[in-house]
């Protein structure tokens, strides 16, 4: 989850598309908003799922969160 251009890795490029989807602008060719965009599991994209990609993406405990993940 995070990985919203589905490059394989997450990047800030992930976490700024997540916010272009949340406030309605079109997503780069190839990305998926949902389920991908979804990175904390709670059945929306906001851009809290934004800041828990930078989260991951820096290296901060993102653990509690299904950031990173594939479901």
């Amino acid at each position: 989850r995070g990985n919203v251009t589905n490059s394989g890795t997450l990047s800030a490029l992930d976490a700024q598309a997540i916010l272009a989807a949340v406030v309605g602008s079109p997503l780069p060719p190839g990305a998926t908003r949902f389920p991908n965009g979804d990175a904390n599991c709670d059945g929306d994209v906001t851009a809290v799922d934004a800041l828990l990609v930078l989260s991951k993406v820096v290296g901060l405990n993102t653990s509690a969160w299904c950031v990173g993940t594939v479901r």
